[in-house]
This record gives C-alpha cells, sequence and structure tokens, in this order.
C-alpha cells in the first residue's frame, strides 16, 4: 500500500475552501483523477462530520481537477474520507 503525505484543499458546501495536510492510501501513479474508493486521513484540519461530503484538490494535480469524497470517520480531529463517483 503505497501512501503519500501531501497537502491541498477540502470544499465543502456551506464552509468553503479549507486547506488541509494528509495522507493518501494507493495514490494513482500515472493518472490525474484518483481512482474510486481512495482514501485519505486529514490529521490537520478542521473537524468533519461522518456522512459530509464535499471535493478534494490535491496541489499536486492541475486545479481543475476535483475528487468527490464522503467523511468515513471523525475523532478527535482526525478524519478520513473515501472517494465516491460524485459529491
Amino acid at each position: 500500500m503505497d501512501i503519500l503525505r501531501t497537502r491541498g484543499s477540502v470544499s465543502m458546501p456551506g464552509r468553503g475552501e479549507i486547506e488541509v495536510t494528509l495522507d493518501l492510501y494507493d495514490p494513482p501513479l500515472t493518472d490525474d483523477v484518483l481512482p474510486r474508493g481512495w482514501t485519505a486521513t486529514i490529521t490537520e484540519g478542521p473537524p468533519l462530520a461522518v456522512g459530509e461530503r464535499g471535493l478534494l484538490y490535491l496541489d499536486a494535480q492541475r486545479a481543475a481537477i476535483a475528487n468527490p469524497f464522503v467523511v468515513v470517520t471523525s475523532t478527535a480531529g482526525i478524519s478520513r474520507i473515501q472517494g465516491v463517483t460524485e459529491a
């Protein structure tokens, strides 16, 4: 399992865009778009509620690429997000 420590931002309805640092699990090596089902852990960022949906923009990707996600766990300031097909 490849883990990439990276920076990016999450865009959440009603919250705007928030910069985050995250551990991205199994990132694609050649594609610009993350595969459906990717996961990431946000350890530095705002508290997120389970079930919230948003868009992840990675600094390493082109700015126009949005990666839809849903929050699957959130405790003590650490949130785990998972890729979905639609935000």
